[in-house]
């Protein structure tokens, strides 16, 4: 019975930390502040975060404090450093369309549009950018918008699941036969 005992506690642990760091996706959805492609990337988070509970769960339970309190440093630094380079590319791919809603910017202008933009290619206005319509396929490369896609989602999952890391590598570290 005592065994039940521990692996309850330890997954009351990890959930309490899986709610804390899905919180925080949910808090950025509310705010703007998730990337618009691919759709349902809050849903794809979370489930992200579940794998990683899982794996921080098997691979720490039982491991040394020194070991685990390394983790931690290293996943908040993660988290920070990823948080870091994905508000950047937020402030320099993302533009709002007149609905209201989020767009991207490629990484890569197609040639007619760097004749006629030249300079601010690729990171065109939302001046420039209503000129044709809000479409971002009228502007940038078909490779353009899939580089800025994949590195907002790169950034995204980093900030995310190094941030769950973190916070699950701490729950696992406070039980005391850890």
């Amino acid at each position: 019975m005592a065994r039940f005992e521990d692996f309850t506690k330890d997954y009351l642990a990890l959930i309490g930390a899986g709610v804390a760091a899905t919180a925080l996706v949910l808090v950025t959805a509310l705010a703007d502040l998730s990337p618009p492609w691919p759709p349902g990337i809050a849903q794809l988070t979370a489930i992200a975060q579940l794998v990683v509970l899982i794996v921080v769960f098997l691979h720490y339970r039982g491991a040394e404090n020194a070991k685990i309190t390394t983790v931690v440093k290293w996943g908040a630094a993660s988290s920070s450093v990823f948080t870091l380079i994905y508000l950047m590319l937020f402030s320099l791919l993302i533009f709002e369309m007149p609905n209201g809603e989020n767009s991207l910017r490629g990484l890569e202008c197609k040639d007619i549009i760097y004749e006629i933009y030249g300079g601010s290619c690729p990171f065109l206005t939302r001046e420039e950018i209503s000129e044709g319509g809000y479409s971002a396929e009228k502007f940038w490369t078909t490779r353009g918008i899939l580089v800025s896609r994949i590195l907002m989602l790169v950034c995204w999952l980093g900030m995310f699941l190094s941030l769950v890391w973190t916070f699950a590598s701490f729950a696992v570290r406070q039980k005391p036969d850890s």
